[in-house]
């Protein structure tokens, strides 16, 4: 996506929330119930609309993962780099002992940058200043 069409779709974000109701108990003990089909389906119209700036609000993402809104923001925030620096965080190496290399602070202000290409020269530079713990292979290669 070009740096304009990425601006553009920040700009028209669409926040939604959903809303699902019961009007009895009944069934409600079963593993997947109405309620849960119902927040399904609303989730499913809302990605099918996210080329038109829709996007889920994070509560239910923030209870089932146990943390709170703003962390599921803050790593929401991530869907917003480019997709091969979205990748090379998905499989850097564990941190084995102390802090990580990479600061989520870092990151989203990598990911605040609309140009792919700013982000991608950023990224290069992020990098080289964590040094070479950030391009280690995984554990037992």
């Amino acid at each position: 996506m070009s740096p304009i069409a990425n601006a553009a779709l920040a700009a028209k974000i669409v926040r939604c929330a959903i809303y699902t109701r019961k009007s009895t108990e009944e069934g409600l003990e079963k593993e997947f119930n109405s309620l849960d089909a119902q927040r399904a389906t609303a989730e499913a119209y809302i990605a099918s609309q996210q080329q038109e700036g829709w996007r889920c609000l994070p509560a239910t993402l923030a209870s089932l993962g146990h943390v709170s809104r703003a962390r599921v923001s803050q790593i929401l925030s991530l869907v917003q780099l480019a997709p091969d620096i979205q990748e090379t965080l998905l499989f850097l190496a564990p941190t084995e002992r102390g802090r990580d290399p990479i600061r989520l602070r870092q990151l989203q202000a990598l990911a605040a940058l609309p140009d792919w290409r700013h982000q991608r020269r950023r990224w290069q530079e992020l990098r080289t200043s964590t040094g070479p713990g950030t391009a280690r292979p995984p554990v037992g290669e």
